[in-house]
């Protein structure tokens, strides 16, 4: 009966159209976390304490410099996640088309005419709607980050959110074989970011909000420098 549905649904038998799914999602997707990015900038760069309204956070009585340090790692980390996954779907779910040159007739003549070759390298629905999946668990992590209270929290989100892509990254290199040349260089840079973040989390050498300090331009510093490795693996990947 269900078969009967999903063949009812749509003709498994023809060759998928994934293009407009997949630019639709990534464009929705980068307009959400813009907007999102844009309320948290006006609300956290400027966030003056207001009579009668709450009381400013503890992230939010940080220096102004320092503000732009924790926006300079948010926007990195979220470019990360945009940039990544629009280049992944892109590859993966939309038809790489090539003019190739072929020999045909042309009366007694032969001549070279230009035809259209389509690569397509997945057309597993079942696959894209689990990657669409992890892009909205991307999404509300990254929306979760921008709302810490505390520069804890904010390290701590900011684990959880690469750790996601971490784990997205070992499972593809482990059953896709397609994705296994990016997925392990997105898994090391990921790994070096999760153990910055952990041991900034964890360091006990210094104390008191110098050490806040600190610990913030070392985040920006390394995020913004993940975020350059990424777009060097994106820009020009390699096959093995």
């Amino acid at each position: 009966m269900c078969r009967r549905i999903v063949n009812w649904l749509h003709d498994s038998s023809a060759e998928p159209d994934f293009k407009p799914i997949v630019e639709r999602s990534i464009a929705l997707f980068g307009v959400f976390t813009g907007v999102a990015l844009s309320f948290y900038i006006k609300d956290f760069l400027f966030a003056k304490a207001q009579p009668g309204a709450p009381p400013l956070t503890p992230l939010e009585l940080f220096p102004f410099w320092s503000k732009l340090l924790v926006v300079a790692a948010v926007i990195s980390l979220l470019l990360r996640y945009i940039v990544g996954s629009a280049v992944h779907l892109n590859a993966i779910y939309v038809p790489k088309v090539t003019l190739v040159g072929r020999e045909a007739k042309d009366g007694e003549d032969t001549v070279m005419a230009l035809t259209e070759e389509k690569e397509l390298k997945s057309t597993k629905l079942g696959r894209l709607f689990f990657d669409i999946i992890v892009l909205v668990a991307f999404g509300i992590l990254g929306v979760s980050i921008i709302y810490a209270d505390t520069l804890d929290i904010f390290m701590w989100r900011s684990a959880y959110f690469v750790l996601a892509g971490f784990l997205w990254g070992f499972f593809a290199f482990c059953f896709r074989e397609e994705d296994r040349a990016i997925a392990k260089r997105w898994m090391l840079i990921d790994g070096f970011q999760l153990l910055i973040t952990f041991g900034l989390i964890y360091e006990t050498w210094f104390t008191g909000t110098a050490a806040d300090y600190g610990k913030i331009v070392i985040l920006a510093v390394v995020y913004v420098g993940c975020l350059l490795a990424d777009f060097a693996v994106v820009s020009r990947p390699r096959l093995t």
